[in-house]
């Protein structure tokens, strides 16, 4: 186990109890400051996020990988079954719009909630 090999070597570890409650949407009138501050900024917060690809820049940005190596092998994170449903959804309709296309790289990226 990591914990284990990281106390072996005499590594700082920390641990944390997380404990998750239901809460309620956020609910009744908006506060000042926060309708001052969307106001604000309303070109760049938009209510909704646009369904699509941005357009293509001058520069795309690609990593270069170093030849003969392989990906690091990491389990995917756990999620919840709540966060799974979302996620799925989420991915549907992402895919649907053509944000994101289905790859078979060796390379995947982690998802955080």
């Amino acid at each position: 186990m990591q914990f284990e090999k990281g106390r072996k070597q005499n590594e700082p570890s920390y641990l944390c109890t997380l404990l998750f409650e239901e809460i309620e949407q956020a609910s009744g009138p908006i506060p000042g400051v926060i309708k001052k501050l969307l106001k604000e900024f309303e070109d760049v917060m938009p209510d909704e996020l646009p369904r699509k690809l941005s357009p293509n820049r001058a520069v795309d940005h690609e990593i270069e990988l170093v030849p003969g190596t392989k990906p690091p092998a990491r389990a995917p994170y756990r999620m919840s079954q709540p966060e799974l449903v979302e996620l799925r959804k989420q991915l549907k309709e992402m895919l649907e719009s053509g944000i994101i296309k289905p790859a078979k790289s060796s390379y995947g990226e982690p998802v955080l909630f």
